[in-house]
């Protein structure tokens, strides 16, 4: 996973979980030489050419499955706070597609909640700072809260919030402003394949 993605995937988390703490920063040579080679490492293609899924949990989180440009370097992974980092995957050089699923909303609270914490807690740190406000809108077929934050360094990283069968996800797509628009077309195409797959009934968990 290139430094982008890590950065990325730790500013989606939530801020009653994991801390927002890693600057989005410039990218020097190396970097650009490892994106290169992470690039070609997780077949990214500019295409719709990778199907990713992952079924419905025990604990009854909803499964979900998406057509991607790229493969994913983790698919569902359940972290210490309990949330799940469902995927991350290449929009272009330096830009990125991920989804986590934060928890119930009983207990990391609404969409609209964990929106505002997060824009609080980001701009608290003086690393970025909210340039469009929480606004309602739909994702993946369901209503979200979305807003997007500026980083210092350029960076601009697209968030929504929304909540699905009593658990609450985060979405974001994190650009630069050389490859903004097309990784912006790039995501919508690949969140239009975007697919819900029904939680797993408790009875059949539990073998009833």
């Amino acid at each position: 996973m290139t430094r982008h993605a890590r950065s990325a995937r730790r500013w989606l988390k939530g801020p009653r979980g994991a801390a927002e703490s890693v600057t989005v920063g410039q990218t020097s040579w190396a970097a650009r030489r490892q994106a290169r080679r992470t690039r070609r490492a997780l077949q990214f293609t500019g295409r719709l050419d990778h199907r990713l899924t992952t079924p419905p949990d025990v604990d009854g989180r909803p499964g979900w499955e998406l057509l991607a440009p790229s493969r994913s370097p983790y698919i569902a992974v359940v972290t210490e706070d309990g949330s799940r980092s469902e995927f991350v995957v290449i929009l272009g050089p330096r830009s990125h597609l991920l989804a986590v699923c934060f928890g119930p909303v009983s207990v990391k609270g609404s969409p609209q909640e964990l929106a505002a914490v997060s824009i609080d807690a980001i701009q608290a740190m003086g690393a970025a700072r909210c340039t469009l406000a929480p606004t309602a809108c739909r994702l993946v077929g369901l209503p979200a809260v979305g807003y997007t934050m500026t980083f210092t360094s350029g960076a601009v990283l697209q968030e929504w919030k929304l909540a699905h069968e009593g658990w609450v996800y985060g979405f974001g797509v994190l650009t630069h402003d050389d490859e903004g628009l097309a990784a912006h077309q790039l995501a919508r195409e690949a969140l239009d394949t975007f697919r819900w797959i029904p939680p797993v009934p408790r009875a059949a968990v539990l073998g009833g």
